[in-house]
C-alpha cells in the first residue's frame, strides 16, 4: 500500500518538476530530478521485462 502511495508521490514530483521552466530550477533540483527520472524509468523497464518473462 505504501509503495503505491510512494509511486504516486514520485510521479507527482516528477510532473511538477517537468512543468517548471529550466531557468528557474536550480542545478541541484535538476540533477535530483534526472536521477529520479532515470531510476523510475529503470523500474518500469525491469517491470516490463519481468511481465514479458512471466507471459512467455
Amino acid at each position: 500500500m505504501s509503495k503505491k502511495k510512494n509511486d504516486k508521490n514520485q510521479k507527482k514530483r516528477l510532473n511538477e518538476a517537468s512543468l517548471k521552466p529550466n531557468c528557474l530550477v536550480s542545478q541541484d533540483v535538476q540533477k535530483r530530478y534526472q536521477q529520479e527520472l532515470s531510476r523510475y524509468q529503470l523500474q518500469i523497464k525491469k517491470k516490463l521485462e519481468l511481465d514479458s518473462f512471466k507471459a512467455a
